[in-house]
C-alpha cells in the first residue's frame, strides 16, 4: 500500500510540473539573508549597491520603519501586531525600493516580514480585530513590495521573543 501511495504521490507530481515553465527559470538564484542585510537601512543599502554587484548575489531581504500617526513605529517585526500600518507612512520607501531593484546584485532582492511577536503584543486566536489589523497590515507590506519593483516578502515566523503565537494557549 505505501509503494502505491509513493507512486500516485509522485506521478501526481510529475502531472502538475509545468515542464516548460521550469526551462525557463533561471538555475539558480541567490538571496543574501541574515541578521547583517537586517540591520542595513534601504538607504544604506542603495549607497553601497555597488559593492553588493561585486558579490554574486542576485538580492537581499530588506527592512523599513517609519512612524504612523499615533507615533508607534512600523516596522518588519510589527507587521503583526496591533500597530496599524499606513501606506501613506510607508510610501516613501517605494523610490527606495524601485531603484535598489535595478541594482545588480539587488535585482531579486525581497521585503522581510517577521511574523514573531512580542509576548505582550501577541494576538489571542479569537481577537478577531487584532487579526484584522494583521491582515490590513500584510496588505500595506505587499503593495510595497510590488509597487517598490521587489520580486516578493520574505516570511520569518521563528518564535525568537517565545510569544508562541502559533500555539493555542489557555488564553486562547
Amino acid at each position: 500500500m505505501i509503494r502505491y501511495l509513493k507512486s500516485v504521490f509522485l506521478l501526481t507530481i510529475a502531472l502538475a510540473v509545468d515542464v516548460p515553465a521550469l526551462a525557463a527559470l533561471p538555475e539558480k538564484i541567490f538571496i543574501g539573508t541574515g541578521w547583517d542585510t537586517l540591520r542595513k537601512t534601504p538607504e544604506e543599502v542603495l549607497e553601497e549597491s555597488e559593492a553588493f554587484s561585486q558579490t554574486g548575489l542576485d538580492g537581499i531581504n530588506l527592512v523599513f520603519e517609519a512612524k504612523n500617526s499615533d507615533g508607534e513605529v512600523m516596522n518588519q517585526d510589527r507587521v503583526l501586531s496591533r500597530v496599524r500600518f499606513s501606506y501613506p507612512h510607508l510610501r516613501r520607501f517605494i523610490p527606495l525600493f524601485q531603484k535598489i531593484a535595478k541594482c545588480k546584485g539587488l535585482k531579486e532582492s525581497l521585503l522581510t516580514v517577521r511574523w514573531c511577536p512580542t509576548p505582550e503584543e501577541r494576538l489571542s486566536w479569537d481577537d478577531d480585530e487584532g487579526w484584522k489589523i494583521f491582515e490590513e497590515n500584510m496588505r500595506v507590506v505587499a503593495r510595497l513590495a510590488r509597487e517598490g519593483g521587489l520580486k516578493g516578502i520574505l516570511l520569518d515566523w521563528e518564535d525568537y521573543k517565545k510569544a508562541r503565537q502559533f500555539e493555542r494557549i489557555d488564553s486562547d
